[in-house]
């Protein structure tokens, strides 16, 4: 039997840690304050220093325009950032995250961080 999927508490909760998955997830990145709203920035997708990636933290709309970057890409939402950095579809990136509990969001991560794919070179 697979998993019941809920898209839209697995992305409330990973709206609500934020903090913690986009350090994670986009190391070297930084919050700044834009006409829209506050965003956290980035070099690209896959973190860095700059500002060619951004994320939205109202909307969570999110960009990247950084050239270099192996995706090139735009969207919206927490589930829908982590499939494009990690070059998997949705509902896969979405049951990663099916049992993340906000209550504790660092035993939680413990369970999917193997799964985790960095940058191919």
């Amino acid at each position: 039997m697979g998993v019941n999927l809920n898209f839209e508490t697995i992305e409330k909760n990973l709206r609500a840690n934020w903090q913690t998955l986009l350090y994670d997830w986009i190391p070297g990145g930084k919050i700044v304050h834009r006409q829209k709203g506050p965003e956290y920035v980035a070099d690209s997708i896959y973190g860095g220093e700059g500002e060619s990636f951004g994320i939205n933290l109202i909307s969570f709309s999110f960009h990247d325009f950084n050239p270099a970057s192996s995706v090139t890409s735009s969207g919206v939402g927490m589930i829908n950032l982590y499939s494009k950095q990690q070059g998997i579809d949705y509902k896969t990136a979405a049951k990663r995250f099916a049992h993340y509990d906000t209550a504790d969001p660092l035993e939680s991560k413990r369970s999917f961080e193997p799964m985790l794919v960095k940058e191919k070179k």
